[in-house]
């Protein structure tokens, strides 16, 4: 969870397996929790897994990096 000094709460969940059964469930998942902020940080070449969810796809091509998650939470407008 990243916390802003406003006390503002987005989640950051890193998706780290690639199975069809895994993409289910953190779909699943991700349906429980659709009332937070979340930014999900997948494989470019998996992000349409995920669409269509009301999370913001933090789409990865190497690596994480924080300019990349700084760039996620100031286009997260919830």
């Amino acid at each position: 969870m990243l916390l802003h000094q406003s006390g503002r709460r987005v989640f950051l969940e890193i998706a780290g397996f690639w199975t069809q059964a895994y993409f289910k469930q953190k779909r699943k998942t991700l349906e429980l929790f659709a009332d937070r902020e979340i930014i999900l940080a997948v494989r470019a070449r998996n992000a349409s897994h995920f669409l269509g969810l009301g999370v913001r796809l933090l789409e990865l091509r190497k690596a994480l990096s924080v300019e990349s998650v700084l760039a996620a939470l100031r286009e997260t407008t919830r």
